[in-house]
């Protein structure tokens, strides 16, 4: 049985300047983990939370463990920041796009997609980079590659999430093409998907 547990170390990510803003979670059931999956790659969403402030995330850090438990279930966290009028606006734009094709079906997931394709509401953009693996050495290796990319002389490197075969990278961007040149393993970097809350490996 293996614990991850982020929420303190994510919880030093944050901030909130307004009611206005919050983060995304969601608690996944992937198939990766159940016994009796149709597919590796099949993901299904338990639940999503919008979190606008430090205690409501308190107030429901309990359920979201829960939660997880009895689905064997993976707790997630956009750590770029939006905000409820900038999806909002995002929404009326996906909206129009699913009237014009019909796809009235989408609608009761609209919410959750603009998310998913909104950046950070502040312009405080991070990335993440996907590390399968716990050699420190390796972790070593890849900041100091990224130290070298542009822009230069400052800091890029935010924190190191775990997640359950290695860690996430968390950076703000930089010269991905400098990064492909100087590193000799092919490492994702994803510019707007969620680092691991919560897992409890079962």
């Amino acid at each position: 049985m293996m614990i991850i547990n982020n929420f303190e170390l994510i919880k030093s990510l944050l901030s909130f300047n307004s009611s206005d803003e919050f983060y995304m979670i969601q608690i996944l059931q992937r198939g990766k983990d159940q016994q009796n999956a149709k597919s590796s790659s099949e993901v299904r969403v338990i639940k999503t939370y919008f979190i606008n402030s430090f205690d409501y995330l308190d107030n429901r850090k309990e359920e979201i463990i829960k939660l997880c438990e009895i689905f064997n279930a993976r707790a997630y966290i956009n750590l770029n920041k939006k905000n409820f009028k900038q999806i909002s606006m995002k929404g009326l734009e996906l909206m129009s796009h699913l009237i014009a094709h019909e796809e009235y079906h989408k609608f009761r997931t609209l919410f959750e997609a603009a998310c998913g394709q909104s950046g950070a509401c502040d312009g405080n953009k991070t990335w993440i980079i996907d590390i399968d693996t716990k050699n420190e050495k390796i972790i070593t290796e890849i900041e100091d590659i990224v130290n070298q990319c542009e822009p230069l002389n400052k800091k890029k490197i935010i924190n190191i999430i775990p997640t359950v075969n290695g860690y996430h990278l968390i950076t703000t961007p930089f010269n991905k093409q400098k990064f492909k040149d100087l590193c000799y393993n092919n490492f994702d970097i994803h510019d707007n998907n969620p680092t691991l809350l919560y897992f409890n490996k079962l």
